[in-house]
């Protein structure tokens, strides 16, 4: 059990490094990207100030981990909503899926695995074997978008 928790917190310290480090190299201004292409200098300055990016590089890590200690994950710069209310509006939908997917797996795996058992060899067998890996190897994200894409009127929607 400890090593597991130690193993959940060496994991989140590398996601929040990792995040910080590609924050800053993006070749994008961020206070640009917040402030608007047409801020004045005084509203660029503001913006370059909340962020922190006045501050040495050790300063604003550490302040991101005291926000990220106390549950401030920031504001979005697409909602303008607080990071966490966006995270709280998106949980039911993800856990919906969760389930579905799960009930889906639970229904149609043990059949498909028997079939796969009993057409060992044959072209069904293959067929489910390569739709089995498929699956199980694309990256949840990219079958998450192609999901997406169809139930938006994508073209296995039409």
């Amino acid at each position: 059990m400890a090593g597991q928790a130690g193993a959940i917190f060496v994991t989140l310290a590398c996601l929040l490094i990792l995040t910080f480090v590609i924050g800053r190299i993006m070749p994008t201004d961020p206070v640009r990207t917040i402030a608007g292409e047409d801020a004045t200098r005084e509203a660029y300055e503001n913006v370059y100030h909340q962020l922190w990016l006045d501050r040495p590089l050790w300063q604003q890590f550490t302040m991101r981990l005291r926000d990220v200690a106390t549950f401030d994950f920031g504001t979005s710069i697409r909602t303008g909503q607080p990071v966490l209310h966006d995270v709280a509006h998106a949980l039911p939908a993800t856990i919906e899926l969760a389930t579905f997917v799960d009930i889906i797996g639970a229904v149609l795996g043990p059949p498909m695995g028997v079939a796969a058992a009993v057409y060992k060899g044959r072209w069904p067998g293959h067929v489910i074997r390569v739709v089995s890996l498929m699956g199980h190897s694309m990256p949840i994200f990219w079958t998450g978008w192609i999901a997406v894409l169809n139930v938006d009127g994508g073209w296995l929607a039409r």
